[in-house]
């Protein structure tokens, strides 16, 4: 029996997004004691001006609410900047999101976002490059109409697309059938009995259910060339589970 994912997971954490907010939130914790300091100097200051007795100038006191003002104005000002620099600032290296690479890589897949603000996911490409006699045997399943039923999140479907490699599946009619998978075509699946991932539909009417070698799709997709399975490198790690 052929590795084959029967039914979507029940439970799929989103990716948690990275904590970035924790430096402009110190930085503006910073600006706002800085601001409260000046003020209370600022304060005590206009209370009882140094050098200040009971008999004094009242041009030296208005200096004193001058110079006061003036140093207040100067922390609000270092406080703005503050405050603009955290909200400006790119995120620290440690602490910014990963690029798509890096997630790709870890789940097999990514999310993108469509005109309509939903979030939907997209399959990772193919790590390996395709031999010779990959891309022929994907240009006679694009020739033929062969078709593959599968899901962004199903490691069976991720390592037969790695079987292929990058140039040949970019041949092969690959079908989204979970709905929040981009260009999601769930409402085909269901109408066809796909209850499995992968499945593969022949041109000759013959159906494959589950992962499958080259070989084997060679033979029941009619294929006349010849497939030698040494000539193949070894599957990358796959990623993510059916569950």
């Amino acid at each position: 029996t052929n590795p084959q994912c029967h039914q979507p997971p029940s439970v799929r954490s989103k990716p948690q997004q990275p904590r970035t907010m924790a430096r402009p939130f110190v930085r503006l914790l910073a600006a706002s004691l800085l601001l409260a300091s000046s003020a209370r100097r600022g304060a005590e200051a206009l209370s009882t001006p140094k050098g200040a007795s009971a008999g004094a100038d009242p041009k030296a006191t208005a200096g004193g609410r001058r110079a006061f003002l003036s140093s207040a104005g100067a922390a609000a000002a270092a406080a703005a900047a503050a405050v603009s620099i955290s909200a400006l600032s790119p995120p620290e290296p440690a602490s910014a999101a990963p690029p798509m690479a890096v997630i790709a890589e870890e789940l097999g897949y990514f999310p993108v976002t469509d005109r309509e603000g939903r979030t939907l996911y997209v399959p990772a490409r193919a790590r390996r490059r395709s031999t010779e006699q990959a891309v022929d045997l994907a240009e006679h399943l694009r020739t033929t109409g062969a078709k593959m039923y599968g899901a962004y999140w199903c490691p069976h479907c991720s390592n037969q697309k790695e079987m292929f490699g990058r140039e040949a599946w970019g041949l092969v009619n690959y079908v989204e059938c979970s709905p929040k998978g981009y260009a999601s075509e769930a409402v085909t699946c269901a109408a066809k009995g796909v209850d499995g991932y992968p499945t593969w539909r022949f041109g000759n009417g013959k159906v494959g259910s589950g992962e499958m070698t080259l070989e084997a799709i060679a033979k029941m997709s009619g294929y006349k060339g010849k497939i030698d399975g040494s000539l193949e490198a070894p599957l990358p790690s796959a990623s993510g589970s059916c569950r």
